[in-house]
């Protein structure tokens, strides 16, 4: 008995020192900058906005309709819909002669 409360006392100091031992450090998790990521975002589409407004003002269609989703659904006003970037580019086309200068 003497013997077990000699060693039961070494097992637990044992058992601590190991346990306060320093372990690998730890790579810290890369820092986030949510509002600079969302700028960079909202910036980008008012380029891509910008670029498409002026490609529709230099009645560019074939630019312009690239920034449309290749399987872009259309419903224009009084007009069936339309489905494709080919059919977008038709419909850009009839605009200069709905248009009277």
């Amino acid at each position: 008995m003497k013997k077990l409360l000699l060693i039961l006392p070494l097992v637990f100091l044992l058992c601590f020192a190991f346990g306060c031992q320093k372990t690998e450090e730890v790579a810290e998790e890369p820092v986030v900058d949510v509002e600079a990521d969302v700028e960079a975002i909202r910036a980008e589409v008012r380029a891509r906005s910008n670029a498409a407004v002026a490609a529709e003002e230099a009645f560019d269609w074939e630019t312009a309709v690239t920034f449309f989703a290749p399987d872009v659904v259309v419903q224009p006003a009084n007009a069936p819909q339309i489905q494709g970037r080919e059919a977008q580019l038709e419909l850009y086309q009839t605009f200069p002669k709905m248009i009277e200068f």
